[in-house]
């Protein structure tokens, strides 16, 4: 290898060898896909206000941040990084909270691990430690329970619902859930916004056995979060769209698209159909003709 010296040197050229072992370094760079606002209303009393921003890096990595203002005085004031790897896989969360019985948390997610490290309180006599790895042996490692608090990340669950190309219900793992999160896609719905009709796309969220489904409204062209809403208990909704106030959970499944098998039974029925048709039409020919030979 030539050492070129600090400064460089007109006509110092550089080796095979020193070529090859420059290594190149891709620059990621994020486009923000979504964010906005959503005042949390529970059960008819303002709760809090979730201020969230998602992005999207060009290597399949995802960013959200996270700020949770409290309108109850027992709540704290909220900062959370949530960073997920390729395939929405999540890479770490934090959270800093401060207020009455403030908190930091953070979680590190390994292969078949999750590294957590939790402190409790603001005075140095008054913190408590816990610290450990343990087990998460899942396919899929999602955080999403209405406990949390966290509503705008029902928007990145939705996204990854509609990249994977699947219809009608789809289970995932969530981390210390006992049960799976069960998402799913209703009809379209539609709001007026800026003047104009907007269309919506609907999901159910529920990893509760039924106890609080999360439904989910989203903007059909861009998957831009629009609210969300636990019938009986909680609406999210986005300040983005004043419209979606009007936005009602209903009970309706979205008609799935024809399985295979579904096709075939279609087809072996509009055999039997035709078939009966015809013998029907053989029978009225056969009557017609012994008329006409009776007359």
């Amino acid at each position: 290898m030539l050492l070129c010296g600090a400064i460089a040197l007109s006509g110092c050229a550089t080796t095979k060898t020193d070529r090859e072992n420059v290594q190149m370094t891709e620059v990621v760079t994020y486009k923000r896909v979504d964010d906005g606002t959503l005042n949390v209303i529970v059960q008819g009393k303002p709760w809090t206000s979730e201020h969230y921003e998602m992005e999207a890096g060009s290597d399949g990595t995802w960013t959200v941040s996270i700020n949770v203002t409290p309108s109850q005085p027992e709540l704290n004031s909220r900062e959370i990084l949530y960073q997920l790897g390729p395939g929405m896989k999540p890479v770490s969360y934090s959270e800093d909270s401060t207020g009455p019985s403030p908190v930091k948390f953070y979680i590190g997610f390994m292969p078949g691990k999750a590294s957590i490290r939790v402190k409790q309180g603001d005075a140095a006599e008054a913190l408590s430690e816990l610290e450990g790895d343990f087990d998460a042996v899942m396919s899929e490692f999602l955080l999403n329970d209405p406990r949390l608090g966290l509503f705008s990340l029902n928007g990145l669950i939705a996204r990854k619902y509609v990249e994977s190309g699947q219809t009608g219900p789809v289970e995932y793992k969530v981390l210390g859930g006992q049960q799976p999160l069960v998402v799913n896609e209703l009809d379209n719905d539609s709001i007026e916004h800026e003047g104009a009709e907007l269309t919506l796309r609907h999901f159910t969220m529920d990893a509760t056995g039924g106890r609080f489904v999360q439904h989910v409204w989203t903007r059909a062209d861009n998957m831009r979060l629009v609210k969300v809403q636990i019938p009986r208990a909680l609406d999210a909704a986005n300040t983005d769209y004043p419209g979606a106030a009007t936005l009602r959970a209903k009970r309706t499944k979205k008609k799935a698209a024809p399985t295979a098998q579904d096709k075939a039974d279609a087809a072996a029925g509009g055999a039997s159909d035709a078939s009966g048709q015809a013998a029907g039409d053989d029978a009225a020919n056969q009557d017609g003709a012994r008329d006409a030979s009776a007359q």
